[in-house]
This record gives structure tokens, C-alpha cells and sequence, in this order.
């Protein structure tokens, strides 16, 4: 798999306008014997100190009032609100909802469809000094009825939870540790639209069968996969429109699936092979790279995260025992969102996800939707 990225650099010119005063030159009389001798000048008036309504500039921020200061440079101006220090919290809900009827056309069945999808977007961060902790919860959620299968069905199920603590030592440099869960809100099923046999394994070998269109998979909260990480980071880019940080340290993953059951179908075969999972617990080194920013007076934001863990000690080790690059796990996520107005906009989601110890095959996601949402930002000094 090659995984293209691309990133985005936007630069802001700022410059102050120069006014030039024409000199009217010296004026001379007609009758030098009425010419008057020059006034003498005024003294410069004492500036008066500052009134209660007028602004006063901070000590070590130029004003763009007086000319022969020089400007502020592009880049300092590109410093984002997130940098400062205080309490940042965002909360960006958003839905899709689509439904269409078909009766009597050629080429397609007869009844309706309905696709409702629900996703939260909420973080917290706070900032003091050289000190950073932040935390996000993600929810995404779909379901769909179709004339083909008609039953709701979970076409995606993603709750996210992360947490992290960053100390810098300088502005792109410092140690992290860091706290994950990743797992789903509802039961999954296997929906089909005939019945089929499903040939399940349990964990002393044995199988039984069941011939039904709908098999249950797993509960809610099954798997839940625990990460933790820490290590330094290191931070690039730090900018509103870019931001680019790099995490590489020692991760702890702890997999809790005891129970749930996997899809192994061998075409080959007329039933439908199911595998049981259990629990896994992996210790190697992670690596979490994440590129995000916004764009266009904030009306385009992007965000690509990919999340790797190679483990060195794995317990208990699969059946088929992995080598190399095999036992690598992936998480990637990417979003790119177009906000047309406050309140409507087009959003791309891809995510990819492989646990070879419980999943061998990537599990991939894409979601392309028509969005109503609604942005919330509080900034508390």
C-alpha cells in the first residue's frame, strides 16, 4: 500500500502604507521690509497619558499606529489562537442524512433507502509554559437500510479517546506519555441477503454450524484496544494553516476481544468460516505522525494522522506465528473537510486499520458526505 499525503503551505504578505507629505517650500513676500520674522515653534506638546477607552499596546508589541515602527512579520502574525496559554475547548458535531424511493424502475428493486450518519468532534487542550496536556474524544457513526437488506445495519462504528501529556523543552522538542482507547459504541453483525451457514470455531477446535442471513459478531465496547505510549516528539511546523508533529517512543497496546468472533470465509468452501478472538497484549516501539491545519479563512481544514506499532514481545502469539513487517499494526486517518457555509459542508474520511494479531486483512473505511454542522471554540485565559 503507498500512502500519498499532501500538505498545504499558505504565506500572508503584510505591509503598511507609506504616506509622504509634499514640502510647499519657503514662501517670500513681495515687500521684504514687511516681511515678519519667523515665529518661533511651539514646544511638542507632553503626550497625554492614555484614556480608560483607548487602547493600550502590550510592552514588546509594536504598534501599527506609529510609521516608524517596523511591521510585524507574516510569520509572527501566523502564530494560531491554540498557541497561547490558557483553556482551549472545540466541540464540532456534524450529520448526513440521505433517502431516496424507487418504485417501478427498470434495473433496480423496489423500496427505500435511508443513510443517516452522526459525528463528534470534541478536544480540550491546555497550555502553560512549556507544559501541554490535551485530549480528544471522536465518534463517528452510520447506519443504512437498503430495498436489498431491509434491516439497519452499522456501516461505520468508531469511538475514539485519546489523551496526552507533551512537555517541551524547546518550542519543537520534548517528551510525551500518552493514553488511547479505541473501540465501538454498538454490536456488530454479519448481514446477508440470503441465508448461508455459518461454520463457527470455538477455542478448544471444535465447530458448530448455524444457517442463518445475521450473525452477531461482537457486543458493544468489543474489542477494546488500550495504547500507551512515551518517548520524545518533535514538532516542525506550528503554524493555522500547517502543524507538524512527529511521535516516536515505546508503546504498550492491550487488546481485550475475548469472545468476539472474526470473519475467515474461504471462498472455496460453501459455508462461511468464523474465527474466534481473544485477548492481546503487545509491547515494541510506535510512531504517530500527524499533519492538520486550515485553510482559506478556515473554510478548508485537513487532517492526516498514521499510527504505527511494530512489537517486539507479543502474548499469546497467533497460531500462524508472524515475521517482519507482518507484525506491524497501521492506523491511518485522514479527513479533508469543505465548509461552504457556517453550517454546511463536504467531507472526505478514509481510515485503515490492521491489528494483525487479531485481524490479518486492513479494515478500510471511506465516507464521502454532505454534512450539516456546527463549530464551537472557547478559549478561557
Amino acid at each position: 500500500m503507498i500512502l500519498h499525503s499532501l500538505g498545504f503551505l499558505c504565506l500572508l504578505l503584510v505591509s503598511l502604507p507609506a504616506w509622504a507629505q509634499e514640502d510647499p517650500g519657503e514662501i517670500v513676500p513681495d515687500d521684504l521690509s514687511e516681511a515678519k520674522e519667523p515665529e518661533a515653534l511651539p514646544a511638542p506638546a507632553t503626550e497625554p497619558p492614555p484614556s480608560d477607552d483607548q487602547a493600550v499596546v502590550p510592552e514588546g508589541v509594536q504598534s501599527t499606529d506609529d510609521p516608524t515602527q517596523a511591521p510585524l512579520t507574516a510569520e509572527a502574525e501566523a502564530i494560531p489562537e491554540e498557541a497561547k496559554d490558557g483553556w482551549h475547548f472545540r466541540f464540532n458535531p456534524s450529520s448526513t442524512l440521505a433517502v431516496s424511493d424507487s418504485r417501478n424502475v427498470v434495473g433496480q428493486p423496489d423500496g427505500y433507502t435511508l443513510i443517516f450518519g452522526l459525528n463528534v468532534d470534541t478536544q480540550v487542550q491546555m497550555l502553560r509554559g512549556p507544559h501541554e496536556w490535551r485530549s480528544s474524544l471522536l465518534i463517528m457513526e452510520a447506519i443504512a437500510r437498503t430495498p436489498v437488506i431491509k434491516q439497519f445495519i452499522i456501516t461505520t462504528d468508531t469511538f475514539k479517546l485519546d489523551s496526552a501529556y507533551l512537555y517541551s523543552l524547546v518550542s519543537w522538542f520534548g517528551f510525551y506519555g500518552r493514553l488511547a482507547l479505541d473501540s465501538n459504541l454498538f454490536p456488530g453483525y454479519d448481514a446477508r441477503t440470503d441465508h448461508v451457514t455459518y461454520a463457527i470455531k470455538r477455542k478448544d477446535g471444535s465447530v458448530y454450524h448455524t444457517y442463518d442471513d445475521r450473525l452477531k459478531l461482537t457486543d458493544s465496547f468489543q474489542p477494546v484496544t488500550l495504547k500507551e505510549g512515551l518517548g520524545p516528539f518533535f514538532r516542525p511546523l506550528r503554524k493555522e494553516h500547517v502543524n507538524l508533529e512527529f511521535l516516536l517512543g515505546l508503546g504498550f497496546w492491550q487488546s481485550f476481544a475475548d469472545g468476539a468472533l472474526t470473519l475467515a470465509d474461504d471462498e472455496a468452501t460453501p459455508e462461511v468460516e468464523v474465527n474466534p478472538l481473544e485477548n492481546v497484549m503487545q509491547i515494541g516501539g510506535e510512531s504517530l505522525t500527524k499533519l492538520w491545519g486550515e485553510l482559506w479563512e478556515k473554510r478548508i481544514a485537513y487532517l492526516a494522522a498514521v499510527e504505527l506499532m511494530m512489537p517486539f514481545y507479543v502474548d499469546p502469539e497467533p497460531e500462524n506465528k508472524l515475521e517482519g513487517i507482518d507484525r506491524l499494526n497501521v492506523d491511518i486517518l485522514a479527513r479533508l473537510t469543505f465548509r461552504l457555509t457556517e453550517w454546511f459542508g463536504v467531507a472526505y474520511e478514509f481510515k485503515a486499520v490492521r491489528e494483525p494479531q487479531l485481524e490479518k486483512d486492513f479494515q478500510i473505511q471511506n465516507n464521502m458526505l454532505l454534512v450539516l454542522n456546527y463549530s464551537l471554540y472557547e478559549y478561557i485565559p
